[in-house]
């Protein structure tokens, strides 16, 4: 058997730089992550989270390196260079190591070989002078032109400090004027990995017990939930296969237990429940752990492909629901006229509450 040939940085950073332009596009960036190579997405799914939480400070820095913005590849290029790199302390390679990977990530591509000269140009000019180009960037230590006036300039620092979009940080200083501060810095920072565990395969205390075994540390959260003391790959934790839990923050696990809770009625069996906007599935598996085999669940959603997904979780845990593909604000065309005794809807919002795990929401 062949052993796997490591992954190049270079490689990572072109996967890295396709992914924010999809991003940059409107593509979600779970969407822009299935898109890379299995071999290569938890690397570039590292690094590219990284970026997303600097991009701000990225893209003032790369304003001070040119004149006019690149063409999009080429930028994303520089962009994701300049946020890994900018802080020494933080970078998770050698800035020059990120440079000179960079470039070779714009060699490597033709769309991009044109710019690979440029790019280190700029990128070979933000190590001589990063001290200078980053208090710049903030705002600070330069004075404005007659185009760039000093509210614009307080505004990109702003963006640069925080790295959420302006009407993000004005919004939040507007609603919270005390927090506003200590929310972005939350949001910049990584989740913690948290799982729920499947009530119908296991207990939490089982659960617990066989992790420790295999050196995998946790404490409990909520009734269902356990933090992980570190992120790991999910096939890299026992139990997962054997659908005896599932990631899901602590927040989300409280969904599926206030509806059973909410009338004494759900306890009985032969329930017919509606979990509306359900992929992808967290919620209405939840549901079928409490509820039990007994009860009817309706997972409905609107996106076929993440309706995919519901299946596929379910499958692992051992668990069955009608999924539905179609739009809940339209029942004519799904719901056949039977009453529910209940309904789990999470609609789509804004989806600030989960910008931790998911960076790039703050960018699309």
């Amino acid at each position: 058997m062949t052993q796997a040939q490591p992954v190049a940085l270079w490689q990572q950073l072109q996967a890295v730089a396709l992914a924010l332009v999809l991003i940059r596009k409107g593509t979600s960036g779970t969407a822009a992550l299935d898109a890379v190579a299995p071999a290569l997405r938890p690397g570039v799914q590292a690094l590219l989270f990284h970026v997303l939480r600097q991009l701000g400070r990225a893209q003032a820095l790369r304003d001070q390196l040119v004149s006019r913005t690149p063409a999009p590849l080429a930028d994303a290029l520089l962009c994701s260079a300049l946020a890994l790199a900018w802080d020494e302390a933080a970078a998770p390679y050698d800035p020059h190591t990120l440079v000179n990977q960079t470039v070779e990530a714009a060699k490597k591509n033709r769309n991009t070989q044109g710019q690979a000269n440029f790019l280190n140009a700029c990128l070979r000019r933000f190590l001589r002078e990063r001290d200078a180009l980053v208090l710049a960037s903030d705002g600070g230590g330069v004075e404005a032109s007659g185009t760039s006036p000093q509210a614009e300039l307080k505004q990109r620092g702003l963006v640069a400090k925080w790295n959420h979009p302006l009407w993000w940080i004005a919004l939040l200083e507007r609603d919270y004027p005390e927090y506003w501060q200590s929310i972005l810095e939350t949001n910049n920072q990584a989740a913690p990995m948290a799982v729920r565990v499947n009530v119908q395969r296991t207990t939490r205390e089982d659960l617990l017990a066989q992790w420790q075994q295999a050196g995998v540390l946790a404490i409990p959260v909520g009734d269902y939930g356990l933090v992980l003391d570190k992120a790991r790959a999910v096939h890299d934790i026992p139990g997962f296969a054997e659908g005896l839990w599932s990631v899901q923050d602590p927040a989300a696990q409280c969904a599926a237990p206030l509806l059973v809770n909410a009338s004494g009625n759900l306890k009985q069996s032969n329930l017919r429940v509606l979990d509306a906007c359900a992929a992808p599935g967290g919620k209405t598996a939840h549901l079928l752990e409490l509820l039990g085999p007994n009860a009817q669940v309706i997972a409905l959603d609107i996106d076929a492909k993440r309706c995919e997904r519901i299946d596929q979780n379910l499958q692992r845990l051992g668990l069955k629901a009608e999924i539905v593909v179609a739009d809940a604000a339209q029942p004519k065309t799904w719901w056949d006229g039977q009453q529910f005794d209940a309904i789990l809807l999470d609609a789509p919002c804004s989806a600030s509450g989960i910008v931790r795990r998911h960076p790039d929401v703050r960018w699309l």
